[in-house]
C-alpha cells in the first residue's frame, strides 16, 4: 500500500503544484530609446573607425605579404613549428639552402680557412 500512496502523492504534485505566476510588464525606463540610439552610434562610430584603419594599414600588410613570401618560399620546403620553453618559434628547413658564394678575388681565405675582414 505505501508504494501507491507515494506514486499517488508524485502525481497530485506533479498536477497540482506551484504554478509559476506571470511577470508583470516592466514600464519603459525613461530615456531608455535616446541610451538604445546612443550605443548604437557608438557602434557604428567604431565600425568607421576600423573601417578606415584597415584601410590605412591595408598597404603595409601587402608589403609584409610579399616580404614575407620572399623570405619564405615554399611551406613545405620547412618542417613544422617548434616551441621552445622561453617561447621562441623555431622553423627549421627540411633541407638547408644552397651557399651563396662570393665573387671570385673578393675574399680569400688564409691558409688556416679563417678570413680577414
Amino acid at each position: 500500500m505505501k508504494p501507491l500512496a507515494k506514486s499517488l502523492s508524485l502525481v497530485v504534485t506533479l498536477l497540482f503544484g506551484p504554478v509559476q505566476a506571470e511577470e508583470p510588464a516592466t514600464p519603459p525606463v525613461a530615456g531608455q530609446n535616446e541610451i538604445e540610439e546612443g550605443l548604437d552610434l557608438l557602434g557604428t562610430g567604431a565600425q568607421r573607425l576600423l573601417e578606415h584603419l584597415f584601410k590605412e594599414m591595408e598597404p603595409a600588410l601587402e608589403d609584409l605579404g610579399a616580404g614575407l613570401g620572399a623570405v619564405v618560399d615554399n611551406l613545405d620546403s620547412y618542417h613544422a613549428p617548434e616551441f621552445l620553453p622561453n617561447g621562441d618559434i623555431l622553423l627549421r628547413r627540411k633541407t638547408p639552402p644552397p651557399r651563396a658564394t662570393p665573387p671570385e678575388g673578393t675574399i680569400t681565405p688564409n691558409d688556416d680557412g679563417s678570413l680577414d675582414i
